[in-house]
């Protein structure tokens, strides 16, 4: 029989080789004999090995197997599988490469397991976190840990299915990140956990020590939680609040009392003019590009910037002499609610907020600020926006507070569009106006005694 180092060249024992199933060997047609042996022979190994490495009995190095002593160096490089000097289990992923006649294959296929995750992203999100609620197109829980809250957000359905965002520290990305963070591993691991869900894939081999792993997540949690960065803010010019009222159908003298009270901000960025909501605390920014025009970075027409508490309500610290609060949705609504009671000449009275996203919690330390006040919430007119209503209002039933809401159904735009906001209310359309004048009028007209 010929010497199994003869046939061949290089040692078909790839590096980490018992990450792959044996029988995801493939054979050449023209596999000899001899050739098939050392197959078999492989393959075994493989079993041997991989089952070692699952019960974690991988060794520091290969004494025990080999009766003592250390092993040339002309052998340690053909060795099946590399251990590290400390003996610590370590993730095996699949060979880069083997010899020629025997060919190893991938199990998984990154693009096909996206495709099913994307499918199926009900499913995958009650996956990682069984504890989760479903509000509308997301699945929402308190964070990776699977902690009870809402502010990390599963996408469920729409355009980016599998993808998450958690608004308390500002980690986000697609479902092989999502399942990294929560299950403690590298991209091949995460991948491999999919393939295990969504196909025949063999999983990998992991390892996981619990006090490393919260550390880890300690020190992603503190790096997401950074600083917050400011842009070089300042008032907004007579230009800047005359293109800003254009672009919103907002007064000038609103957006100038809006930025006498320290909440309306602009500054040069990378794609030229704009404008930003913030407070005194600024612990939370979100900015607009002052053409209307969504960044081109992200796609979208608002960017929390990095470093944000993105659920601290903007205002929150400036409301405390009002006694009537306006909860708003988003910055363009922020700025409307200062229109609207310019209007109904409650400027005094009604002190606007700004919740930067339907997803957000009000976190529990700033639930004070809300106590004894007459509180209005003008919601969304779609099923994310009720939901955030709903649940902003359960929240503050705890502050000894009256709580209302605003909806905008039945009034039409000047575009012959409905109204599905405050800043749309801006622009209703006079028949519509006409036919519910009262209402649109009264919308600020609220007061702690009583009300309108």
């Amino acid at each position: 029989m010929q010497n199994h180092n003869q046939i061949l060249q290089p040692n078909p024992y790839c590096r980490q080789a018992a990450s792959l199933r044996p029988e995801e060997i493939v054979k050449t047609d023209d596999s000899t004999p001899a050739e098939q042996a050392i197959e078999n022979e492989i393959r075994q190994q493989l079993q041997i090995e991989a089952a070692a490495v699952k019960e974690g009995v991988v060794q520091a190095n290969s004494e025990t197997a080999h009766g003592g002593g250390h092993k040339p160096a002309a052998q340690r490089k053909h060795s099946p599988i590399h251990r590290r000097s400390s003996g610590t289990k370590y993730p095996l992923r699949a060979p880069v490469e083997c010899a020629n006649d025997v060919k190893l294959r991938r199990s998984f296929d990154k693009e096909a397991i996206k495709l099913a995750v994307a499918s199926d992203a009900l499913g995958f999100a009650q996956w990682l976190f069984p504890q989760g609620r479903k509000f509308g197109r997301h699945w929402r829980i308190g964070n990776v840990d699977g902690e009870p809250g809402e502010s990390l957000v599963v996408s469920i359905s729409g355009q980016y299915p599998g993808h998450f965002h958690d608004w308390a520290t500002g980690l986000r990305g697609d479902c092989i990140q999502l399942v990294m963070n929560v299950r403690d591993v590298d991209f091949g691991g995460a991948l491999n956990l999919l393939a295990v869900r969504y196909s025949s894939a063999q999983p990998a081999i992991v390892s996981e020590n619990p006090s490393l792993r919260r550390d880890r997540r300690q020190k992603k949690r503190e790096a997401s939680q950074g600083t917050l960065r400011l842009p070089n803010l300042r008032p907004g010019s007579d230009t800047d609040l005359t293109h800003l009222s254009k672009l919103r159908n907002i007064a000038i003298e609103a957006l100038k009392i809006a930025t006498n009270r320290g909440l309306l901000w602009f500054y040069d960025s990378r794609e030229g003019r704009a404008f930003a909501v913030t407070d005194r605390a600024r612990k939370n920014i979100q900015a607009r590009r002052l053409d209307g025009q969504p960044w081109r970075w992200n796609k979208k027409k608002a960017w929390t910037l990095k470093g944000s508490a993105a659920p601290w309500p903007i205002g929150l610290q400036e409301s405390a002499e009002f006694p009537n609060i306006a909860i708003c949705e988003g910055g363009p609504d922020f700025l409307a609610a200062f229109h609207h009671a310019l209007i109904a000449g409650v400027e005094t009275e009604v002190a606007p907020i700004c919740m930067t996203g339907a997803s957000l919690t009000i976190p529990d330390e700033c639930i004070a600020g809300f106590a004894e006040k007459h509180i209005r919430i003008f919601v969304h007119d779609d099923e994310e926006g009720r939901s955030a209503s709903n649940r902003w209002a359960r929240q503050l039933r705890t502050a000894d507070s009256r709580i209302d809401g605003f909806t905008f159904d039945g009034l039409v735009r000047t575009d012959g569009n409905p109204v599905k906001d405050l800043c749309d209310l801006a622009s209703i359309h006079v028949d519509s106006w006409e036919l519910n004048h009262s209402t649109v009028e009264s919308c600020m007209a609220f007061y702690r005694e009583g009300g309108e």
